[in-house]
């Protein structure tokens, strides 16, 4: 197996790869696209950058944050939050963007700024206290993960095995709980 790890977009014929794993469906008709699982997303930051700035209480808070956005094909993507049945979207305007999800990671870890960011790739660092969730009670609907390939690839036994392998560890994958959002109100 290959693992190559890339934050834009791949043409898979041309490069011969058998899988593509997306937060986004294709739209290449030529493609076949199979939901196999979802992931949490969590706004974070570091400790000290929120004793220094202060813990955003809702997502207009926001606006009085740096924050770290992620760019896709030039533009940044806006963040989305759910709460109570309504759905409220903010576009980061930071000092700082990046086209890397490990970028974002380290940037906010360092405590240049929110970021928003999948729960697998903050969970360690979340356990560790290196990050904390904020606004918890206005989590980011999850993105959903499709395995995408040519139809002439979905007959073959390795894409069929990496398929219900990718499906089986999404099924696994458990979400922070929200009690590790930061540190516990004095009572």
């Amino acid at each position: 197996m290959e693992l190559s790890l890339r934050d834009h977009l791949v043409d898979p014929i041309a490069e011969g790869i058998d899988v593509l794993v997306r937060m986004a469906e294709p739209r290449d008709s030529e493609m076949i696209a199979k939901k196999i699982g979802a992931m949490a997303l969590h706004v974070v930051g570091s400790p000290q950058y929120l004793k220094q700035r202060g813990r955003p209480r809702s997502p207009q808070d926001l606006r009085r944050h740096d924050t770290i956005g992620f760019l896709a094909g030039g533009s940044v993507i806006p963040w989305r939050f759910r709460a109570g049945g309504q759905d409220t979207t903010l576009t980061p305007a930071g000092r700082l963007d990046s086209n890397s999800t490990d970028a974002l990671r380290l940037s906010a870890i360092a405590g240049l700024g929110l970021a928003q960011i999948l729960d697998v790739q903050v969970r360690d660092d979340v356990s560790r206290g290196k990050l904390e969730i904020v606004l918890p009670d206005y989590e980011p609907p999850p993105r959903t993960v499709y395995a995408v390939y040519t139809r002439g690839k979905a007959s073959l036994a390795k894409v069929r095995v990496f398929l219900e392998f990718l499906t089986d560890a999404l099924k696994t994958t458990v979400p922070v709980a929200k009690g590790r959002s930061g540190p516990k109100p004095n009572t």
